[in-house]
């Protein structure tokens, strides 16, 4: 028996210990085989599929840092390292992931069905109430299958043309993507397009648009990306983006290309009904590019 097939097994059975679960009761309630969970405990499997570590993750109630080392034992990952992830969300959040199980699993279909048809989220809840860290484990979880995960956020103070686009970029310029994806068409045309996002003027910056045609360049270089690889894009706190990025987010909405699913979070109650950005948000719930998750207090369990 390898060593990871013995590292998995013991962190299955320390979790099931912890939680006083027979190994029918942990089965049932992630939906898998006793014989499976019995293989993967004996250490038979250094391994698990993917489906099956979710099911695992969700049944034995696992965030934070225990989900994170937990996915990575189980899919092999602590043998080539562990997932790149952008600034935002390095380092990842420490505790627990608690009580927005639903709200990730609708992500992750979301996610699932981006490979097919590309896809705009919007995560919309009061401050604090947790948008971020839901994105994160998004973002972890994808970054550990394999996926490339940008992400950058809008300031409320320093409102600068295409910021957290070009937060994105950079990134990915920095090495951010293994090496054949930031060799990749869209990759070269993405760094190409940085010095032009992060250059863009500021002495008006509400209606500083740059090249007329950057939406659909950039639109056309993350299309390349994501035929590279699944790519997650996140831009958090939106309700502050400046009028050049919400544009750039309207056109990824009408023609996100299969691959890509773009996350976008803010506050509702900062979005003023006849803004840019209300009236790009009105425009894309209308025509029906966009899915809404609503996030909301959690109770006392």
């Amino acid at each position: 028996m390898g060593e990871e097939a013995l590292e998995l097994s013991g962190l299955i059975q320390g979790h099931r210990r912890a939680r006083r679960l027979t190994q029918e009761e942990l089965a049932h309630r992630a939906g898998i085989g006793v014989r499976t969970l019995s293989d993967l405990e004996r250490g038979v499997h250094a391994t698990a599929r993917r489906s099956t570590v979710r099911r695992l993750a969700a049944a034995l109630d696992l965030g934070g840092a225990d989900l994170a080392h937990f996915e990575t034992v189980a899919a092999g990952a602590n043998r080539v390292g562990a997932p790149a992830l952008p600034p935002l969300f390095d380092p990842f959040p420490e505790g627990p992931f608690v009580g927005r199980r639903p709200e990730l699993a609708v992500l992750r279909r979301a996610w699932d069905d981006a490979a097919t048809r590309g896809r705009l989220v919007t995560l919309v809840g009061e401050p604090g109430i947790g948008k971020t860290r839901l994105a994160a484990e998004l973002g972890h979880l994808v970054a550990t299958e394999g996926a490339l995960v940008l992400a950058g956020r809008c300031d409320e103070h320093v409102v600068l043309p295409y910021g957290p686009l070009a937060e994105c970029f950079s990134h990915l310029a920095r090495g951010g993507a293994p090496g054949p994806v930031s060799r990749s068409t869209g990759a070269r045309r993405l760094a190409g397009l940085l010095p032009e996002l992060a250059g863009a003027p500021t002495s008006d910056a509400g209606r500083a648009d740059g090249r007329p045609e950057l939406p659909v360049a950039v639109s056309t270089a993350l299309a390349d990306v994501a035929a590279a690889t699944r790519l997650l894009l996140v831009i958090d706190d939106l309700h502050w983006a400046d009028r050049p990025t919400v544009l750039v987010l309207r056109h990824l909405a009408r023609s996100a290309p299969p691959g890509l699913l773009v996350l976008a979070t803010y506050q509702d109650a900062e979005v003023a009904p006849g803004s840019v950005l209300g009236c790009t948000l009105a425009d894309v719930r209308r025509v029906g590019v966009v899915d809404r998750v609503a996030l909301h207090g959690l109770g006392l369990d």
